[in-house]
């Protein structure tokens, strides 16, 4: 999975563009781990629920703690709907969260949260 996506910001949509590359060539890790090294590793268990065209995901990882988020996948046709949606789930959600927090699982595991 390869994806950019801005920093978040409350009151905002952040859009990412995501793309899904099929792996064939199962060497592929061990190369890139030989070649490029290790960063950090990410160590997660996900809890998963899916509406319409929104994801919830939940992610308790290790060292890090909770981190929640939501995904909407919207098309031209329907992105009116779906932001209004959208903002009515992040609307009912956000009393029970903490802070927004910016960057990725992966920065949060190389400096995580105080």
């Amino acid at each position: 999975v390869y994806y950019e996506r801005g920093d978040f910001k409350s009151g905002q949509n952040n859009p990412a563009y995501v793309t899904l590359l099929n792996v064939k060539d199962k060497t592929l890790l061990d190369f890139l781990i030989k070649t490029l090294g290790v960063k950090a590793q990410v160590i997660k268990k996900r809890e998963l629920w899916k509406k319409d065209n929104f994801v919830f995901n939940l992610d308790n990882v290790s060292k890090v703690g909770k981190v929640f988020e939501i995904e909407m996948t919207a098309s031209k046709k329907m992105l009116g709907k779906d932001e209004s949606l959208f903002n009515n789930y992040k609307k009912k959600i956000l009393p029970f969260l903490g802070h927004i927090i910016k960057g990725s699982n992966l920065d949060l595991v190389l400096k995580p949260l105080n």
